[in-house]
């Protein structure tokens, strides 16, 4: 048995570049290669606490307008204890 950690993510401020769907930018989250979820504009994303231990934060914009962007703390916090059958 084994303990792993997770992965806080917590957005300070955020402001990107809106649009239908955040065509044009945005940060994208995924938790263990799954999509967690999609932002842009002012539309924060919320606390966000992975799974496992793999979390990604992607960033993409475009080149047409100039927004502030973002800030984010992370930090790696105990999971829960994990044994060899819980991955076969």
């Amino acid at each position: 048995m084994y303990k792993f950690q997770v992965v806080d993510i917590i957005f300070n401020d955020f402001l990107l570049e809106g649009g239908d769907d955040c065509e044009y930018d945005g940060v994208a989250i995924l938790d263990d290669w799954t999509l967690s979820g999609i932002y842009c504009g002012n539309d924060t994303p919320p606390y966000f606490q992975s799974s496992g231990e793999l979390a990604l934060v992607m960033f993409y914009s475009d080149s047409s307008v100039v927004s502030p962007g973002f800030s984010a703390a992370v930090n790696f916090v105990p999971g829960i204890y994990k044994t060899y059958h819980d991955y076969v």
